[in-house]
């Protein structure tokens, strides 16, 4: 039995306009506004949680404290890519939400999954036992919401690939495409999760269906940066399957549509378009969009995606046959000590050092 979350909170607002209190109406209406900009704008979006926290703070309601302080961490996870300072503010959120008063919080849930977002997202190999030990106590302990319990089977889903489970990730990400029936948001998700896997095991077909699906759910879900990076993922797959024009035309769509968001844009729409231009035998560009994909990656201070990200960029200059390789991989040796368990990631780059640059993963 899913507990309803947004339904408390449509609740608390009903009964705050019966009562007249226009401060506690407030702490739903800053919300609503602060939702709206969450994606072209998330540090508008955060100057509005930061305002929201402190009036849920003055009038002593412990749920929204928390509310907003999950939805703290999802603007550092999810649209800031700070990765460091959303664990940090994640465990101070669970610390606080041991305390009596927020064992009734609808959000109480996704307080424990942001932090399990944290730690799967810096280090997930690492991080792994104490990634399991969240899961299982979410599932034992905590009621949640379907969206939390959707949530953790993609959860899973990236623990198996970060294993080199790409099957296993596949099927997983099926499943999480089950539960998504009827949501948008998490249609759009899911797809674009497929798509990625469907195009690393080697079925651009595939991950094309998947690509268009996802814009389809992205577009109507007002989820502009998915929808930016779709473009992008139908360019490359365009490309490789030979239909040339169509590529041009979703990469130019994808080039406009970034300049709509504000900065820092996702990795992957550096990444995505630099094997593009590879594809189209343009070197330079492509190791340009690949550089610019690695400083964004880097500066979202997580080891598990710098070190995936050259690896990345070690097999794209090793295809292109480019002088810094040497640079690059000892670059890639040092991203490995931030690693708690480094070996698998070891095993992975040292096939790069034996000339092997088309690894699937």
């Amino acid at each position: 039995m899913y507990i309803d979350e947004w339904g408390w909170f449509n609740d608390f607002y009903r009964s705050a306009c019966i009562a007249g209190d226009t401060e506690r109406q407030q702490l739903v209406t800053i919300w609503n506004e602060a939702w709206h900009y969450i994606q072209p704008e998330p540090d508008r979006t955060l100057a509005l949680i930061n305002q929201a926290h402190a009036l849920a703070t003055r009038l002593r309601e412990p749920c929204f404290r928390l509310f907003y302080d999950y939805w703290r961490c999802e603007i550092f996870m999810f649209y800031k890519y700070d990765y460091a300072m959303a664990l940090d503010l994640a465990t101070r959120a669970v610390v606080e939400a041991r305390k009596p008063e927020y064992a009734h919080c609808p959000f109480l849930a996704r307080t424990y999954r942001i932090l399990l977002d944290a730690h799967i997202y810096l280090d997930p190999v690492g991080y792994l036992d104490k990634a399991r030990e969240i899961i299982a106590y979410l599932e034992a302990e905590v009621p949640m919401g379907m969206d939390t319990a959707r949530l953790l089977q993609d959860r899973r889903r990236t623990l198996a690939f970060a294993q080199g489970d790409l099957d296993g990730a596949y099927q997983v990400a099926l499943r999480f495409l089950e539960q998504s029936q009827n949501y948008d948001f998490y249609l759009a998700h899911a797809h674009s999760l497929l798509c990625a896997l469907s195009y690393t095991l080697g079925k651009p077909e595939d991950a094309l269906k998947h690509a268009q699906e996802s814009e389809i759910y992205a577009q109507q879900s007002r989820r502009l940066r998915v929808s930016m990076t779709l473009y992008c993922w139908q360019a490359l797959i365009n490309q490789k399957l030979g239909n040339t024009n169509t590529a041009r035309h979703m990469y130019n769509t994808a080039a406009a549509q970034s300049t709509q968001i504000d900065p820092p844009l996702p990795s992957s729409y550096y990444t995505v378009l630099a094997e593009y231009h590879e594809l189209c035998g343009d070197s330079a560009t492509a190791a340009d969009f690949s550089a610019q994909g690695l400083a964004h990656i880097v500066a979202q201070k997580s080891p598990y995606f710098e070190c995936e990200g050259r690896l990345e960029r070690c097999r794209l200059l090793g295809r292109l046959n480019q002088p810094t390789l040497k640079d690059d991989i000892a670059a890639a040796h040092e991203a490995a000590k931030k690693l708690l368990k480094p070996d698998l990631y070891l095993s992975r780059l040292a096939r790069v050092e034996q000339g092997i640059y088309t690894d699937a993963w």
